[in-house]
């Protein structure tokens, strides 16, 4: 979903640009607003991290808890990798709040407000290159809310199957996974991936930097 704090504050870009002089190479965000908008998002995206860290330690205890169950210790295992990726996520959309600076150009600005914008498209990659291994979901599940172990106790015929089938739907999975970067988004069948996704801010995110910067070296 778009984020709401980062397009008000991407509003306010446009505005400046509108209001001539030259804005690229010293427009300032102005506005209490605005610094609200981004506290309020930098609060959010601390939470997330939090909300990260306490599935990771609920996931480890689990696994540990259950160290004899090998099919309930590789699930455990795997969504918890699934985890660390969203927590360094996090931790990396925090670090580049924290280098958002109001009295910096619009340029410098909008740089960082589009890196921020490609946090959809990480969601977006991390939530295809989990589609794979959808039965470490069940047989988590079942140990979770009902204390059965699937796999044990599961028709085996039903579990090879969505074994092989999560194997086929790897190969096409990770190569679009690898496709789905933002460096690829003016590839036409990933632009349109994208926007059909609701990514439609983060191709405007990138269109207007480099209006910024083709701006500020003319």
């Amino acid at each position: 979903m778009e984020d709401k704090a980062l397009n008000e504050l991407m509003a306010e870009f446009d505005k400046q640009l509108d209001s001539g002089g030259n804005p690229a190479i010293t427009g300032k965000v102005k506005g209490i607003n605005r610094k609200n908008g981004m506290r309020y998002y930098f609060i959010r995206t601390c939470f997330e991290l939090f909300i990260g860290l306490i599935t990771l330690n609920f996931l480890v205890s689990f696994l540990l808890n259950n160290l004899s169950s090998p099919s309930i210790v590789i699930s455990a295992s795997l969504i918890a990798v699934f985890s660390v990726a969203i927590i360094f996520a996090s931790v990396r959309q925090l670090l580049l709040i924290l280098k958002f600076d109001f009295n910096r150009d619009v340029v410098t600005n909008q740089s960082i407000l589009t890196e921020l914008q490609t946090r959809f498209l990480f969601w977006l990659r991390i939530s295809i290159l989990q589609i794979p291994f959808f039965l470490v979901y069940i047989i988590l599940g079942f140990a979770l809310f009902f204390n059965v172990d699937i796999w044990v106790h599961g028709d085996k015929t039903w579990l090879y199957c969505n074994i092989i089938l999560g194997a086929v739907l790897l190969i096409p999975v990770v190569w679009l996974f690898t496709k789905l970067t933002p460096e690829n988004v003016e590839v036409p069948w990933v632009r349109k991936v994208v926007m059909l996704a609701g990514g439609d801010h983060l191709i405007q995110s990138m269109e207007y930097l480099e209006q910024l910067k083709s701006f500020k070296n003319s």
